[in-house]
């Protein structure tokens, strides 16, 4: 996350802790990132992901410009 730019529309594989998924319509979570939180949207898999929070999972995607800064849009998840 430190040069984003560079992986923007790029397929990215990243594995990660999940934290901060909603408990109702479960289509995002947050991997904790060196500055802040990566956003994963999960809209391209599905509108309702079980609840992993605090579980491993590695997720494939593109990083794409999401508010002020990138989230991972993801085309695949494997939660562990």
């Amino acid at each position: 996350m430190n040069r984003p730019q560079e992986f923007s529309g790029k397929t990215v594989s990243v594995q990660g802790i999940v934290r901060d998924q909603p408990k109702t319509m479960r289509c995002h979570f947050f991997f904790p990132a060196r500055k802040g939180m990566l956003r994963v949207e999960l809209n391209a898999i599905t509108d309702n992901a079980p609840k992993r929070e605090g579980h491993s999972a590695h997720v494939e995607g593109q990083l794409v410009p999401y508010n002020d800064g990138y989230q991972l849009y993801a085309t695949a998840v494997a939660f562990q």
